[in-house]
């Protein structure tokens, strides 16, 4: 019988993350739009192949603790999967599915016995009514950029440590150096301060007021008090937001450019 073919990508609840390839590895992540987050779904047969690898899903439990990466496509029964009811689930009798940690990105997807969680077990639709954009965020002549999960404002160096993508559903901007997002916190001085951390969507901290076009303040959305700015010695941090019409030096204008 011919197979057919189904071309999807998978989603976890609410769409914000994305089923995704690399290296054979499996990953929750933020939207990237590239190949890695593509499969083909063998319905007649029952395999997902994807797309940036041309390799299969695949089921191993010769360990003890089961686990889920793409290998090569042989036809046997660990790589044979259904996906209904917004869960994909080994066909067999391990009844494995693939699991999650609930709202935090770049993480490896592993198997679980299947419980219809839909905190860590769901794969569904990836609509979205804003897909996430990768962009630099600009200030004058020098751009914001990730350094060991700092962060400063340098010239252009046309590196992955100036691009972020933001998402506008998640409120998040997240660097493509380390795969970390934008993220304030206070110290117990009550001090704010600005570095990367990884990824999840229930962290406050990681979450921002950004305009998408023209020059304008990126204020947080959890310490509103606080807005993104150049310090002007090569750092960036988070300062007092400066609401004042004196725009000759603010050097809390930002611009988003494409990337």
């Amino acid at each position: 019988m011919s197979p057919n073919i189904v071309p999807l990508r998978f989603c976890t609840s609410g769409g914000q993350l994305i089923l995704s390839e690399f290296y054979g590895g499996l990953y929750v992540n933020f939207v990237q739009g590239n190949s890695n987050e593509r499969f083909d779904f063998d319905a007649t047969n029952g395999f997902i192949i994807s797309k940036s690898g041309n390799t299969c899903l695949t089921l191993f439990t010769e360990t003890a603790t089961a686990y889920v990466r793409t290998d090569m496509c042989t036809g046997g029964d660990a790589q044979k999967w259904s996906i209904a009811g917004n869960a994909i689930k080994s066909v067999g009798p391990s009844n494995y599915c693939l699991t999650y940690v609930p709202g935090q990105a770049a993480v490896v997807v592993g198997v679980a016995p299947c419980n219809g969680d839909t905190a860590t077990q769901y794969f569904g639709s990836c609509d979205q009514s804003t897909p996430p954009k990768s962009v630099r965020i600009r200030s004058g002549d020098n751009y914001l950029s990730e350094f060991y999960t700092g962060l400063f404002a340098n010239t252009l160096k046309s590196n992955r440590n100036e691009v972020f993508r933001y998402d506008a559903n998640a409120k998040t901007l997240q660097v493509q150096s380390n795969l970390e997002c934008l993220d304030v916190y206070q110290d117990t001085s009550l001090a704010y301060h600005l570095h990367t951390y990884p990824c999840n969507l229930n962290n406050g901290n990681q979450k921002w007021i950004v305009t998408e076009s023209g020059t304008n303040r990126i204020q947080h959305y959890t310490y509103i008090t606080q807005c993104l700015v150049d310090k002007g010695d090569t750092t960036a941090g988070v300062a007092p937001c400066d609401f004042s019409n004196d725009t000759s030096n603010n050097k809390q204008l930002w611009t988003l450019v494409s990337a």
